[in-house]
């Protein structure tokens, strides 16, 4: 298990490790942070997200956080911004159903 990451997701990592809500990786995209907040405000009450944004992503620098979140995560999301596939639109549909009905 990684155990060495940067300060920016440190604490989310911790956190996500003491929940008992499914925990959901958000990658994909940095340009626009709006489809992150938007999942976050939607089904924010049902799932605890591991969100390794970054405005000043640099591969290098943000590998190891994201790792971190993907192997302490029950789901990946990786969105490709813009507007929501088909596929990404079933995703978060069914993942909503199961969350609603986990509470």
């Amino acid at each position: 298990m990684l155990d060495k990451f940067s300060s920016k997701i440190e604490k989310t990592v911790q956190d996500a490790k003491k929940t008992n809500k499914i925990k959901v990786f958000l990658g994909g995209s940095c340009k626009d942070n709006t489809w992150r907040e938007g999942i976050q405000k939607e089904f924010g009450d049902h799932f605890f997200f591991i969100d390794p944004y970054d405005e000043n992503y640099e591969f290098k620098d943000n590998v190891y956080d994201e790792l971190a979140g993907m192997i302490n995560s029950d789901y990946i999301v990786f969105y490709k911004g813009g507007d929501l596939t088909e596929r990404e639109k079933i995703f978060l549909d069914n993942i909503g159903r199961r969350g609603k009905s986990v509470k």
